[in-house]
């Protein structure tokens, strides 16, 4: 089950950027790590540190952190 969700939300993430969902309000939401010079980091979004535990586990940020590490 954990499996399926996981490959749900990475398939929709990868939809969103694609552009096969249109969805622009939740597009603008996604933060793309874009370095100013090259580094090992592989890591494709910029996650924001956040003060709860309720905004950390924001649909967004969770998509962006799994993505994060399923890269």
């Amino acid at each position: 089950m954990a499996d399926r969700r996981t490959n749900v939300n990475l398939r929709f993430l990868q939809n969103l950027i694609n552009g096969s969902a249109d969805a622009p309000s939740l597009l603008s939401l996604i933060n793309f790590r874009i370095p100013p010079r090259p580094t090992f980091s592989v890591a494709p979004f910029f996650i924001s540190k956040r003060s709860t535990n309720y905004s950390q586990n924001n649909p967004i940020g969770r998509l962006m952190r799994l993505a994060n590490t399923h890269h």
